[in-house]
């Protein structure tokens, strides 16, 4: 959705402080009128439209094109072209040359500019020197790279700093993917490692938006992906789980759209104080407890398949980015000095008599995409005891067992065994290959 044209011209007409303050004032009275009406992807790419028309005004008016020195590159969510009502916007000023004292003076006016608005910025100057160098020491500058567009400049300045990033991998795709996992995992511990949280954090949370981001530059940095559907060509999503992804994606922009609606500030914390008139902007009701209930029913019912997409694909990332070898006895556990770890057959334990079964048992296996090995290595405890098995039918699972649909289907025939969904109902082979 396009700016209107009425808000780009009284931005265009402004030229001191007020008349800015003014313009800006005037855009979010229309973002606010607009969201019970208008697909919430829409708004967030009219404001990021908004801030580069701003930006780039600014830019023009503190002579920040003379000489041809700077470019101004929106990186990470507004790189993107993403931003919420109250959304930080991160931006770097890639310099030709080292600035002078008067260029220096220049920036440090547009900034101030921008902080007298009440725009919460994110900025850096850095030569394409000094760019690539700290790419190769932060890890979250990296990753806002990956999300960078011109905003104004100069495009073959941009273009070779696309190109120099692209030549100098100081994150190979093994660093970057180890680097993006254990950042998700402190993130989760931040937040107690559950989704489940009264007062959520909408991006932090293990479900947010960020478990979905992580996805996407992990895709970015190994595939090359630049969409989300992309994953599907790849063979990592089905159509379905795209689908999925993409409504969990939008469900927790409204959220959070609504949120920062509701606080007048920049806020991803779904504090007790603003969830009432966040679940009425969602259309959840005006009545109090019960509107609130029935919004956070439907968060944590969002956050919990993220969490549960979110773990699937990274699974499915390791596997393809470490390239891990497993004949089936063997699993490589530390990559770097090939320690090997020997692997013994259920049934092992049986004949041992190391575990004592009587009647009955039940079994977990999460092995990822080694499961049908485990379970082959089980025949004797299926034929004599009642056994529960629960494993993940996944895509590894095929790509790991050569002659997969033959050979389990005539496992199972076998076994005389029967294959049931979470909701216990029945299925056969065929069913869940074309699910697959």
């Amino acid at each position: 959705m396009a700016v209107p044209k009425e808000q780009l011209k009284q931005l265009a007409q402004c030229t001191i402080l007020e008349d800015y303050k003014d313009a800006i004032s005037s855009f979010y009275t229309w973002l606010k009128s607009e969201f019970a009406f208008q697909p919430v992807e829409k708004l967030i790419n009219a404001r990021a439209d908004f801030i580069d028309q701003l930006l780039s005004q600014l830019f023009l008016h503190f002579n920040l094109n003379e000489n041809n020195n700077f470019n101004l590159i929106a990186v990470g969510g507004y790189g993107r072209g993403e931003l919420h009502p109250y959304s930080d916007i991160d931006f770097l000023l890639l310099a030709h040359n080292e600035p002078t004292k008067q260029e220096c003076e220049k920036i440090g006016e547009f900034v101030t500019m921008l902080w007298d608005l009440n725009l919460d910025i994110g900025h850096s100057v850095r030569t394409l020197a000094q760019t690539i160098e700290y790419k190769a020491k932060d890890v979250c500058f990296a990753t806002s790279l990956l999300e960078s567009r011109l905003v104004i400049g100069d495009d073959d300045e941009f273009k070779t700093l696309q190109n120099s990033l692209v030549k100098t991998q100081t994150w190979s795709s093994e660093a970057f993917f180890l680097a993006k996992v254990e950042e998700q995992d402190l993130r989760h511990k931040k937040c107690h490692g559950t989704t489940y949280n009264l007062e959520p954090n909408l991006k932090e949370n293990p479900g947010g938006l960020r478990d979905i981001q992580t996805i996407i530059w992990v895709a970015k940095k190994h595939f090359k992906s630049t969409l989300l559907r992309d994953l599907i060509t790849d063979g990592y999503l089905t159509h379905e789980e795209h689908q999925e992804l993409l409504e969990c994606l939008l469900n927790l922009w409204n959220i959070r759209f609504a949120l920062h609606l509701a606080a007048g500030r920049q806020e991803n914390r779904l504090l007790f104080d603003h969830q009432p008139l966040a679940a009425e902007l969602l259309g959840f009701g005006t009545d109090g407890k019960a509107s609130v209930e029935r919004m956070m029913k439907r968060l944590f019912r969002i956050m919990s398949r993220v969490r549960e997409l979110n773990q699937m694909l990274l699974r499915y990332f390791d596997d393809n980015i470490n390239n891990y070898n497993n004949s089936g006895s063997y699993r490589f556990v530390k990559n770097k000095t090939k320690k090997k770890i020997k692997i013994f057959k259920l049934d092992y334990f049986f004949e041992k008599k190391l575990i004592k079964i009587k009647k009955s048992v039940i079994i977990k296996i999460d092995l990822e995409g080694y499961d049908f090995f485990a379970l082959k290595g089980m025949v004797k405890i299926l034929k004599k005891f009642d056994v529960i098995i629960f494993f993940e039918f996944s895509r590894l699972l095929i790509k790991n067992s050569k002659g997969f649909d033959k050979k389990f289907l005539d496992f199972i025939k076998k076994n005389k065994l029967n294959l049931y969904d979470l909701s216990f109902k029945e299925k056969n082979v065929s069913q869940l290959l074309n699910i697959l």
